[in-house]
């Protein structure tokens, strides 16, 4: 069934199902207007402005009963799929079945997102500031991160919650110096001889703050054509993360560390400048200038800066060789109106030093953005 049609289907069964009240629909989507006003060393091409719809993402939820539901995204990419090789896709997101049998437990199964950091999970662009999602949760922790699997969660006491899931791992082939973004399966054919571990633990000790703690932790061995030389391969992943709200001013900081167990066996294998370890942060400071001007408004300003490092080529091992690029100082600074909590408006401005650059890249990004539910 050609995507169109799959995301029609779905409406339709959505709509009917709506009306008997046991079915809900959703959806998110952003428009970003991105340009590269300096790059050095590229030609004048990767200067010229674009427009992309990014991301047009469809929600569909039914409730069999009251601790009985499904859950499943669908998105849409780059407004089309034009052939196999292009940027494009249509992806199920998640896709599974909840059993809530009380609250400190229930169970899933299906296609879900990997419980690592917060935006991974939450990334409706009304949740967080800048027209892109900051760097670090898209080369460290590979968001959109999703798979197949089982797992378990729930809030053991008030302000204490949990998940642990264990899904299929991922493929070491596709594993390069840039990380593991390529390596996800995502829960198309994923090859499960090696399964991954992943959890999150989430603490509010006062209403004002959140803090949380993830890993991810996956058996390199079985999932290659190489598992008689990749014995005792692992690729682990530790992230916590702080956030902060007090009155309009909102803090937010976010770490990120991994590492490959046996790397050299990887770097030899697969002709690949592999790290030993991938280190990564980011600290962002915002606050909403609304209030004072009109202080019963729905609507927010936000004025907000984030710096981030990271690098993943943090360690390594001969022979693997240090790449240019792989170790990246980001600056940006921006404003986000949202005129209704739901619907975002976003302008930013960034300064990228990236290893092995002769200069700062600077980007001028753009951006609108909606959710509902």
């Amino acid at each position: 069934m050609k995507p169109i049609a799959f995301a029609s289907v779905l409406l339709m069964v959505a709509g009917v199902a709506f009306a008997q009240g046991t079915t809900s629909i959703g959806g998110y989507g952003e428009l970003h207007f991105n340009k590269n006003t300096y790059s050095p060393g590229k030609p004048e091409k990767d200067r010229v402005g674009l427009f992309d719809f990014h991301r047009f993402v469809l929600y569909v939820g039914h409730d069999f009963n009251d601790w009985v539901s499904f859950k499943s995204e669908l998105e849409l990419e780059h407004t089309q799929v034009k052939s196999s090789n292009s940027q494009s896709e249509v992806a199920l997101e998640q896709a599974f079945i909840d059993l809530k049998f009380s609250k400190p437990i229930g169970f899933r199964a299906g296609i879900f997102l990997i419980p690592v950091g917060f935006i991974n999970e939450f990334h409706e662009p009304n949740t967080f500031n800048g027209v892109e999602r900051p760097s670090v949760d898209r080369v460290l922790i590979p968001t959109t991160w999703r798979e197949a699997g089982i797992g378990i969660y729930g809030e053991v006491m008030e302000g204490i919650s949990y998940r642990l899931y264990y899904v299929a791992g991922l493929n070491p082939q596709k594993m390069n110096e840039k990380g593991i973004r390529d390596t996800r399966q995502s829960g198309y054919y994923s090859q499960a001889d090696d399964m991954a571990l992943t959890g999150r633990i989430e603490f509010l000790p006062l209403p004002e703050l959140k803090t949380g703690f993830s890993f991810y932790t996956s058996s390199l061995e079985l999932n290659s054509v190489y598992a008689d030389t990749l014995s005792g391969s692992r690729f682990t992943l530790l992230e916590g993360d702080v956030r902060y709200q007090v009155g309009d001013l909102s803090l937010k900081a976010v770490g990120v560390y991994s590492m490959v167990s046996e790397a050299t066996k990887l770097v030899t294998e697969l002709k690949k400048n592999i790290g030993d370890s991938q280190m990564g942060y980011y600290v962002e400071a915002g606050y909403n200038i609304l209030p004072a001007f009109l202080p019963d408004s729905e609507q927010s300003l936000t004025l907000f800066t984030r710096f981030e490092e990271y690098n993943t080529q943090y360690s390594l091992s001969a022979p693997a060789v240090k790449v240019a690029g792989t170790d990246v100082n980001e600056f940006t600074a921006g404003i986000t109106w949202l005129p209704h909590p739901n619907v975002a408006l976003k302008a930013d401005y960034q300064w990228i030093d990236a290893s092995g650059s002769p200069d700062m890249t600077q980007k001028l990004n753009l951006g609108i953005g909606y959710y509902f539910y």
